[in-house]
């Protein structure tokens, strides 16, 4: 091999090494969250979820990073986005905001709510914070709806004047990174039209937990592959 050819390789080789190196840890990593606004209205600096359907490339809270995580969102018989009548009088947790508490999505009658992340690190554990805004039920009713993840289940009064947020601690996913989130009216609780009681979502909150493994720097990788290749011409002239 000549030296022209053996610098175009190395060169090749480098750029293959940046690359790979730099989808390197593009899943959730330790301290990132990922903030999912649920309704009509599209939030800045947040993912917007306005109903059915798959959602790739999930942003981070903070640097709106792109990472692998995906989110599937599915209800029975169909989900559709309404505007509410805001985030009511209690208490807004941060990063949660009156805007994303105004507007929600569910479903129009009895059934299951899913919000189901792919792509997740599952050598992690992580948090969900589920957040309802103002959901207007016409009569002002106060009901439950069941919340639902990793085996952990809580419930919650839904009512029409105040947000409500619900956090879960210490989630694992399965063994391929998927955690589903599940959204239930109470036991017993069937028919159209049971709008205190039909399962609906305004934002939720993923944080990744954990200490993440060290990984070389992509300029860090490609220098080392380039030294290595570079030991190995020169034993070979």
């Amino acid at each position: 091999m000549t030296t022209r050819l053996r610098l175009h390789a190395c060169f090749l080789i480098a750029i293959t090494l940046l690359y790979s190196a730099s989808t390197v840890n593009a899943d959730l990593i330790p301290n990132e969250s990922i903030l999912l606004d649920f309704g009509n209205t599209e939030v800045p600096n947040t993912n917007h979820i306005g109903g059915s359907g798959t959602s790739t490339g999930l942003a981070t809270l903070d640097s709106l990073r792109t990472t692998t995580v995906s989110v599937d969102f599915v209800g029975t018989g169909g989900v559709f986005a309404n505007d509410g009548s805001g985030p009511g009088t209690a208490a807004i947790p941060s990063p949660f905001t009156s805007d994303i508490l105004n507007d929600w999505a569910g479903i129009g009658s009895s059934g299951s709510l899913d919000v189901q992340f792919s792509g997740l690190n599952p050598s992690l554990t992580y948090d969900v914070t589920y957040a309802l805004g103002g959901f207007t039920d016409g009569a002002g009713q106060t009901s439950d709806i069941v919340l639902s993840v990793d085996g952990q289940s809580q419930s919650l009064g839904e009512n029409s004047a105040d947000g409500r947020y619900v956090t879960f601690t210490g989630l694992s996913t399965d063994s391929s990174g998927g955690l589903l989130f599940e959204v239930d009216p109470p036991a017993g609780v069937t028919g159209a039209g049971v709008r205190g009681s039909v399962p609906v979502i305004s934002g939720l909150l993923l944080s990744a937990n954990g200490v993440s493994v060290a990984v070389p720097e992509p300029s860090s990788l490609a220098l080392l592959g380039l030294g290595g290749l570079g030991m190995l011409m020169r034993r070979r002239k």
